[in-house]
């Protein structure tokens, strides 16, 4: 649902900066504002995937101060292995390892776009 609207929100933006790059006379700021724009849109529909990180990181947190994976608590479809101390530990880190990972990758991709697309623009002008 939220990718659906960041989608939807996204694409007027997209259909206007395709609509400017086929026409040669459009105003080389103008383009460049609607390009910071799409990538704007893009870093919109990466906004919900920091619900995953957050969710990573808190069973990340509560497996490594209860020792235990999975946690006190936690909801499993089918029976599972229990690790306890040091492996607990191991896969609480990693979890938090890997939300950190995902939240750095949905923050910068949009900027490095941005970069790339400021370069490609840059030489086409």
């Amino acid at each position: 649902m939220r990718a659906g609207l960041g989608f939807a929100a996204a694409l007027p933006m997209l259909l206007l900066l395709q609509a400017n790059l086929r026409n040669p006379t459009a105003n080389s700021a103008d383009l460049l504002a609607q390009i910071h724009y799409a990538i704007a849109a893009i870093a919109i529909v990466a906004l919900p995937m920091h619900w995953p990180v957050r969710w990573l990181w808190q069973l990340g947190r509560a497996t490594v101060r209860t020792e235990r994976f999975p946690p006190p608590d936690t909801r499993v479809v089918r029976d599972t292995p229990v690790l306890h101390a040091q492996a607990a530990r191991r896969r609480g880190r990693a979890l938090q390892a890997f939300a950190v990972l995902l939240s750095m990758t949905t923050l910068l991709v949009p900027l490095a776009l941005s970069w790339i697309v400021a370069q490609f623009v840059a030489q086409l002008l």
